[in-house]
């Protein structure tokens, strides 16, 4: 029998399960604002006639979440501050539907109080089985860091694919998002919402071949695990996300598409990025069956332009410093620490040439000889043996380089890329990272004396040193024996009393790694 691991994040908060069914808020009624327009219908007055349009509430049930979104919860309470209110998500929500009283297909799905908090209205067309529930507020209580540092004043969701499959009683979350200021915040692990009588699960997912691949390869080949499903219909886009038109293209026969049975191709024609499949599952009857699937693919392919090294500066590790391994058939775990000085390292450091931007880019970080590798590749040994074995991702391979591209030139307003050849294991590192979701900006970046910090990149600051500043062992030159000492701790904070722990001395303009007792 496979064996499955889950790679655990350490502390993570639970998931509360069972609560109570909750019930429909009532409107309340509205007062006009006096200063308004007299021609200005009230609120109240504008929901009771899109109420007319509709039929009554009806209650499908109590349904059951099924976990994706955890993630997320454990990323905003990391936001959090003393004395914050803890968010705590539900594991349950009614589920209510009403239809157009002149048309049938045209429904309204209601999850009352999703994740314990507000009620979430979706658009249901009955014939494509596709939802999606625009941006709404959660009702959540805001993190302090959050409010301080990113200005949120509410925490939106929004989710743009819902596929509910009435045979099967199960809501499918393609890409949800939880939305922090403006176009700012955090995708999540897609997630299922499963009625009283849901039917077992038919589902069918993609897996990377056995053997990885290799940097000079092309093209990608995915394996496709099914249960219950006679093809897929498939098609691929290109630094493009997949929206819920798209799968109603495909249902009605209005785009281009390809059929699979057992493995789908992906051809990396156009250079470095992201590939995107999207697959929907067909019955033998070439029926849809309610179900699609959407993996991203980072092409092994090197970033666009012409590239020179500049020498070697510090890569700082922006994840959490220790990990559970668990494994989901014996319900064991181990707790695996890594020790402070391997949670930074020396690195390659390129800048692009054909261009008058500042742009620079990181080589492969996550190398053999980075202060994880031993640590962490130990943990996979430990989560990927026997039949699993050929499918490890081994995140500290020399042929597969993992690329970080980053945009100094406009101060205070810095973009980024990422990305390593699939089957390269990075996503224990990065896939917390915080970023927007339209252009790849992150706001509150510092690029001070050769030092570029990215807040909140994930678990802590993501800090790139460039040559010509602080290094590990012996920086740069001339020495001056008169300065005075400052010791900073591993983040760059200056200290002027420094206690046991590992800290960075400057003298003048060398610098050093010292333990102090």
């Amino acid at each position: 029998m496979k064996k499955f691991y889950t790679f655990v994040l350490a502390a993570c908060a639970c998931i509360a399960a069972g609560a109570s069914s909750p019930q429909p808020v009532e409107i309340a009624e509205y007062v006009p604002d006096p200063m308004a327009p007299a021609t200005t219908p009230s609120r109240a007055a504008a929901l009771a006639a899109d109420d007319a349009g509709y039929t009554e509430w009806q209650s499908l049930g109590t349904a059951t979440l099924g976990q994706g979104y955890d993630r997320i919860l454990f990323t905003l309470n990391s936001y959090r501050i003393d004395g914050d209110e803890e968010i705590v998500f539900a594991g349950t929500t009614e589920v209510m539907m009403r239809q157009r009283r002149d048309d049938a297909d045209s429904r309204q799905i209601k999850f009352c109080k999703l994740f314990g908090y507000n009620d979430m209205i979706a658009e249901y067309d009955a014939v494509t089985c596709t939802s999606y529930i625009p941006l709404t507020p959660t009702g959540m209580p805001i993190p302090t860091l959050l409010a301080e540092n990113y200005g949120c004043t509410s925490i939106d969701f929004q989710c743009s694919s819902i596929q509910y499959s009435e045979a099967r009683g199960v809501f499918q979350f393609g890409r949800p998002f939880f939305n922090i200021y403006d176009d700012m915040g955090f995708y999540t692990d897609g997630f299922n919402i499963m009625l009283p009588d849901a039917k077992p699960d038919i589902d069918f997912s993609f897996y990377l071949k056995a053997g990885g691949m290799k940097s000079t390869d092309k093209s990608l080949t995915l394996g496709i695990n099914s249960n219950g499903i006679d093809h897929l219909r498939y098609t691929i886009k290109y630094d493009e996300n997949f929206y819920t038109n798209d799968i109603n293209s495909i249902i009605a026969d209005t785009c281009e598409y390809k059929e699979a049975n057992t493995e789908i191709t992906v051809d990396y024609t156009k250079g470095s990025g992201y590939y995107r499949v999207l697959a929907l599952a067909y019955d033998a009857n070439d029926r849809y069956m309610g179900i699609y699937k959407i993996s991203s693919l980072f092409s092994n392919l090197p970033p666009e332009g012409t590239w020179e090294a500049i020498g070697r500066g510090i890569w700082h590790h922006p994840d959490m410093p220790e990990y559970y391994v668990y494994d989901n058939e014996t319900g064991e775990s181990s707790h695996v620490i890594f020790p402070a000085e391997a949670l930074q390292w020396e690195v390659d450091i390129e800048k692009r040439t054909d261009t008058d931007r500042e742009i620079y880019r990181v080589v492969n970080p996550y190398s053999p000889t980075c202060g994880l590798a031993d640590t962490f590749n130990a943990c996979l040994d430990r989560m990927y043996s026997g039949d699993e074995a050929p499918y490890r991702p081994d995140a500290f391979r020399t042929d597969d380089t993992f690329w970080f591209v980053f945009d100094v030139t406009e101060p205070g307003n810095f973009s980024y890329e990422y990305g390593r050849p699939n089957g390269a294991g990075n996503g224990h590192f990065m896939s917390t990272a915080f970023y927007t979701p339209t252009d790849g900006t992150i706001q509150h970046a510092t690029f001070e004396n050769s030092r570029v910090c990215f807040p909140n990149y994930s678990y802590t600051d993501l800090i790139i040193d460039l040559p010509g500043y602080d290094s590990i062992d012996n920086a740069i030159i001339d020495v001056d024996a008169n300065a005075p000492v400052e010791y900073y701790d591993m983040q760059g904070r200056r200290v002027t009393a420094p206690t046991a722990g590992i800290y960075i001395l400057r003298k003048g303009s060398r610098s050093s790694k010292v333990y102090v007792k």
